[in-house]
């Protein structure tokens, strides 16, 4: 278990009593320490303390405040005990006016600065997150009340984010070997298991400082080198790989979010799975606390009622040993929905991130449907009964079909169609301006960078970045023309009495739209896309498939393009 993840949520006693479930199974925890049970742990102390010892002795600053995380957590504990000892090794008396404590949520450093400055009143020159996503925020909220990083106030942070490189100025921070961690423990826990030990593992590997320029170090430093375990331990895909992988990722999207049967969802499985070499598969949904049903297994069967905590309907153990497998949740907002267990298939676990995502809705999606459909037999059983109830019940039928009707094609995160909504749409409206000869223009879009987005500032900003881009659409195309979310970042429009040269006018004024956006919305991130168009051939004649094949290629070179200019550039 990554341990630390899951109980700086819901406590570390929560947690054990959860895992308690499993009964004797045998566990090893990342990121907890607690005695009796086997963990591994970065060593929190001495990478935080060097953080706090640097800006001080370094930097000269002496009225250092500090975000900690969640309390009780072994994490957060270390690294506010560590920043304690480093102000009293330095001369410098720990005064609880300056600690903040957060949970180590990214908005937590905004209010952690709102307190410092707008309820204590404290005057700061130095600031230290208990991770780097508090720190960035934090540095965030000191710019826009006009403080001047480093010039004012050096700040650091833990754990070494893709984002806190990329930040301006760059974050301090003390780099995790994480994929080192793992590899540490799956070692030593498997060579523990295979000769029987009774000694309780207990291992703690380095951290490192990240010297950069939010402490006030200057603009070029070398940086700390890591062992280059971590990137041995990444399976690098080639840039055809990715483009190939993303394809069929795109692909299996689509399907997923326009199936709303149970069966159109297994189909979907079998012709996706296989495809990135995925040989072990088995999805599972709750039916109460304590028993799931399997809805889907690689192999063919479903519908068998098991024990949850036997994670299989024939258990764990009838895997052939030894095996590596990957258990993820499903759920839809608050609601658990179920779990699947996978082998690591193509090595991409993206790719297991996004089936998990998009396979949750669908999931969902199916159950509401079967929800109304049994509630209309139920209304017409009522209607057969009661004949006096026979007007009321049937309006209740046709609000029933209505909401079903627009579940089907409506994206429920944009309100713009679905892939199925538009294909019914644009199918009628092609055939009707073809006889007329009116020209149309097919246009395939989609956002630059989404994933970067989800994995930097979380899906929530993903989710932003998606609604922005389709009310820019709305107001950037008229109201006679189609516009349709296919899925995950695609969108697509079928512009009506429309040519290439009108087109360009739309995607100007598309494009001044989104630069204001990103001008004013205060967001880390920025927004951009790429496009590609396929007018129609009235001489020739064309269909709908065609014109989105079309398109879809252009889009695709226009990606390569842009990737093409980023290399260069």
């Amino acid at each position: 278990y990554i341990s630390s993840s899951i109980s700086n949520y819901v406590g570390v006693e929560k947690f054990l009593k959860f895992i308690r479930r499993y009964g004797n199974i045998p566990s090893a925890h990342i990121g907890i320490n607690v005695p009796g049970l086997h963990c591994f742990n970065i060593d929190n102390a001495y990478g935080m303390y060097g953080v706090v010892d640097h800006i001080i002795k370094t930097h000269g600053r002496r009225k250092i405040a500090f975000m900690s995380g969640t309390r009780g957590v072994f994490d957060a504990d270390e690294r506010l005990r560590a920043y304690m000892e480093a102000l009293r090794d330095n001369g410098i008396c720990p005064d609880e006016r300056y600690i903040y404590y957060g949970s180590f949520l990214r908005e937590q450093g905004s209010l952690a600065i709102e307190e410092f400055l707008d309820k204590r009143h404290i005057k700061i020159d130095g600031l230290v997150g208990a991770n780097d996503q508090m720190a960035l925020y934090a540095m965030k909220e000191l710019q826009k009340r006009g403080y001047k990083i480093p010039k004012d106030i050096s700040i650091g942070g833990f754990d070494d984010l893709a984002s806190a490189k990329s930040h301006k100025p760059a974050l301090t921070t003390v780099h995790q070997p994480a994929a080192t961690l793992g590899y540490t423990a799956i070692q030593e826990f498997v060579s523990h298991l295979m000769e029987n030990s009774p000694q309780v593992i207990n291992t703690k590997l380095p951290a490192h400082l990240i010297i950069r320029q939010s402490c006030g170090c200057p603009e070029i430093i070398p940086e700390t080198v890591i062992d280059d375990l971590e990137s041995r331990l990444f399976y690098r895909a080639s840039i055809s790989e990715r483009d190939e992988i993303d394809s069929v990722v795109n692909t299996m999207t689509r399907n997923i979010l326009g199936s709303f049967e149970e069966k159109e969802i297994r189909n979907v499985l079998d012709e996706s799975l296989r495809i990135f070499d995925i040989r072990c598969f088995s999805l599972s949904k709750y039916v109460d606390s304590e028993c799931s049903m399997t809805f889907y297994d690689i192999n063919g069967q479903h519908g068998g009622s098991f024990q949850s905590n036997h994670l299989l309907e024939k258990g764990i153990g009838s895997f052939t040993r030894p095996f590596c497998k990957f258990v993820l949740p499903l759920y839809y907002r608050n609601e658990d929905i179920g779990f699947f267990i996978s082998d690591f298939g193509s090595r991409n676990f993206s790719v297991l991130e996004i089936i998990r995502n998009h396979l949750s809705g669908a999931l969902k999606g199916a159950q509401l449907l079967d929800e109304v459909k049994k509630y209309a037999k139920g209304l017409e059983k009522i209607v057969e009964e009661r004949t006096i109830e026979l007007e009321t019940a049937l309006q209740n039928i046709k609000d029933a079909s209505e909401k079903l009707e627009r579940m089907a094609v409506i994206d429920e995160l944009t309100g713009l169609y679905n892939r199925r909504g538009f294909m019914d749409a644009a199918k009628r409206q092609v055939e009707l301006f073809m006889r007329n000869k009116i020209d149309i223009l097919l246009v395939f879009l989609d956002i630059d960078g989404l994933k970067n987005i989800n994995d930097n500032f979380g899906h929530a900003s993903g989710d932003t970045a998606i609604k922005m881009i389709a009310e820019i659409l709305l107001k950037s195309f008229r109201k006679t023309d189609i516009i349709a979310r296919l899925g995950g970042d695609e969108f697509t429009i079928l512009a009506i009495d429309c040519s290439i040269r009108e087109y360009d006018n739309i995607n100007k004024r598309m494009q001044n739209m989104i630069e204001e956006y990103n001008r004013t919305s205060g967001l880390f991130f920025r927004l951009s896309v790429s496009s590609g168009t396929a007018p129609s051939n009235t001489e020739f004649g064309f269909t709908l498939e065609q014109l989105m094949h079309e398109a879809d290629s252009e889009l695709y070179i226009e990606k390569k393009r842009k990737k093409s200019e980023r290399r260069k550039g």
